[in-house]
């Protein structure tokens, strides 16, 4: 038996169609198994989320704990800065203190000239200094840097320069830049600084 043109391309379609229909078949099968393992691991995955998200409040006492705790120190450290209202308000503060330090029994320096230093950027503060030139004996400078140690603001000595000893009074001439930190709102801005 032959097969006509026409019958030819009959066969061809009908076969074209058959494997389109086994095509689909398949993959609608793959579907629906795929449909049945993605719910299986949207499940699992919302598993996996809600036990990350019962850790987090697990910790979330502790985290609260350390806020205050921070929360604390900062407030101790601001207690150690020169308030003021404005950089030059701390400067004198800082000017007083060390006044009332070199006047006092155990040190009394004699300070013979001061010098107001420029407000300056120190970490995340401010930094306000004073110079100062003095003459005095080893044993009052030492009770000099001893009671600026010793104060609630935060002091500190940036440069110390000893010249001049007079061998028979035990005196000495010192130079000496006294630091004290302020609250980095006191600085003036960068861009103030660049109009001057």
């Amino acid at each position: 038996m032959t097969l006509s043109e026409r019958d030819r391309r009959a066969m061809l379609l009908l076969g074209v169609a058959v494997a389109g229909l086994l095509i689909y078949a398949v993959s609608t099968r793959s579907r629906g198994n795929g449909a049945a393992s993605t719910s299986e691991g949207s499940v699992q995955m919302a598993e996996q989320r809600l036990q990350r998200l019962r850790e987090l409040a697990a910790t979330v006492p502790a985290r609260e704990q350390i806020s205050k705790q921070i929360e604390q120190d900062f407030a101790i450290r601001e207690k150690m800065l020169i308030a003021a209202s404005s950089a030059e308000l701390a400067q004198e503060k800082l000017l007083e203190i060390v006044r009332r330090l070199a006047k006092s029994p155990a040190s009394a320096v004699d300070i013979r000239s001061q010098e107001l230093g420029r407000p300056k950027a120190y970490a995340d503060f401010g930094e306000v200094s004073v110079t100062l030139s003095m003459s005095c004996r080893i044993d009052q400078l030492v009770n000099f840097l001893s009671d600026l140690t010793t104060q609630p603001e935060s002091l500190g000595t940036e440069e110390l320069h000893i010249s001049g000893i007079n061998a028979d009074t035990k005196m000495m001439q010192v130079r000496l830049v006294i630091g004290a930190l302020v609250p980095a709102k006191l600085l003036p801005n960068k861009k103030g600084l660049a109009e001057l």
